[in-house]
């Protein structure tokens, strides 16, 4: 929660101080020179990164070998945090009298980035006729594609209003009524994925978001969009009940996860005298393909901790069910996750302190660490992470790993990884 509040608090933020630069006077001059503020901040921010990296690697090969990955991390920081926003202030100006827009930025968003936008609107048109000539239902994998279109529609009727061609006439006078088709095909495909597979914390930033695009293209038709700044006050506003309100963006989804599954389990017989129990292997049979992958998909989503309260005493989805089912939704796999939120460690009783991190992509039925040439086995911990504030320590020999941080990806079906990563220190 305290990740989805500090950006929840970030986001908020900007949205605000957009808003708050906005007057009368430059209102026509004060976006488009905000983005190329920022384009500028962050294309020398990426030089800055891309130079340090090099100057990495360079270190690594020819002085000593360093953790690279460790120093992606500074390097991409100290970028971000200290080159590009230190970049962006100096370049901002709020008096209108003092606000410049380069030329080169112009072009690039005219020239360059307009016409994409609307050859991406093209391919978007192609497929709702696509959807109309076999008459099937619009699916999710138009949802990103919208959204990528819906987010450069505000972006461009924000940077172009200072921008007089015919092109941008045109895109202000008809580019709202254009994407509204595109929106409700959207809103279709969130609906039949909502109603397969339930609520997550993804799909409820869709909706949310989708829900503020409407807003802004209705602020369109309203005086000329006279009142479209007030979007930035929506989006501050979204951001701060879906992460500190009980309305939280991952609460939310929790919740109905979890009374669908309910549904469907009393559904379908697994309460006898309102306590969990596997049906005879008869009913289940009996039930649907698709409620048994519905029944899956709201068990991974579901956080751990809810997932214990179901035949605690079983580890695997089919000695917990009684079936197998299609791992084809979006919560096909169960995902573990533990970070210790106090990492403090006595270290007085130990003489060294090494760095531990592993990570693998390949599927593996098990995970180890080897440490002195002995493999110490830690899939019961990632099957089983605790719940702790406090770093979670495995014997290993003389020594002990203090594990900070860690998460893996494991599909019930086949009893394998798919991924995993953990990270700590290694104390002697």
């Amino acid at each position: 929660h305290t990740f989805y509040a500090f950006w929840g608090l970030a986001f908020a933020l900007f949205a605000l101080c957009i808003f708050l630069c906005i007057t009368e006077a430059n209102k026509k001059v004060i976006f488009p020179h905000i983005f190329a503020s920022l384009f500028f901040a962050e294309v020398t921010a990426f030089a800055v990164f891309v130079g340090l990296m090099l100057c990495a690697f360079a270190f690594d090969s020819l002085i000593f070998s360093i953790d690279l990955g460790e120093y992606f991390l500074i390097c991409f920081t100290f970028s971000q945090a200290v080159v590009a926003v230190t970049v962006f202030l100096s370049l901002l100006q709020l008096d209108e009298k003092n606000i410049g827009i380069p030329r080169s930025f112009g072009a690039i968003i005219l020239y360059a980035l307009f016409p994409l936008y609307v050859l991406l609107m093209l391919i978007l048109y192609a497929y709702l006729l696509k959807i109309l000539v076999q008459q099937k239902m619009p699916s999710g994998q138009i949802n990103p594609f919208v959204s990528f279109a819906s987010f450069f529609y505000i972006a461009f009727y924000f940077i172009l209003q200072s921008r007089e061609t015919r092109a941008v006439s045109i895109f202000y006078k008809i580019g709202n009524i254009i994407l509204l088709p595109c929106i409700a095909a959207q809103i279709i495909a969130v609906i039949i994925r909502f109603q397969a597979y339930g609520l997550t914390s993804a799909r409820l930033a869709g909706m949310l978001y989708i829900a503020s695009v409407l807003y802004f293209v209705a602020l369109t038709f309203i005086k000329e969009g006279k009142y479209t700044p007030t979007f930035f006050i929506l989006i501050a506003a979204l951001c701060l009940i879906s992460t500190f309100t009980p309305l939280h963006i991952k609460r939310i989804p929790d919740l109905e996860q979890h009374l669908r599954l309910e549904k469907l389990l009393r559904n379908y017989g697994y309460y006898t005298d309102g306590v969990f129990t596997v049906p005879a292997a008869a009913l289940i049979d009996k039930i649907p393909a698709e409620k048994k992958s519905a029944i899956k998909s709201a068990y991974n989503a579901l956080p751990s901790e809810i997932q214990k309260d179901y035949a605690p005493d079983k580890k695997t989805f089919k000695d917990k069910f009684g079936f197998y089912a299609d791992s084809s939704s979006d919560s096909g796999y169960k995902i573990f996750e533990y970070i210790a939120k106090n990492t403090k460690i006595d270290i007085s009783a130990y003489s060294s302190l090494e760095r531990l991190y592993a990570y693998s992509y390949t599927e593996s039925e098990t995970i180890t660490y080897t440490l002195d040439g002995k493999k110490y086995n830690l899939t019961d911990f990632m099957l089983n992470m605790p719940n702790n504030d406090v770093p979670f320590v495995i014997p290993a020999g003389d020594a002990r790993l203090y594990i900070l941080e860690a998460n893996c990806q494991y599909d019930e079906d086949t009893c394998r990884f798919t991924f995993y990563r953990y990270s700590g220190y290694i104390l002697r």
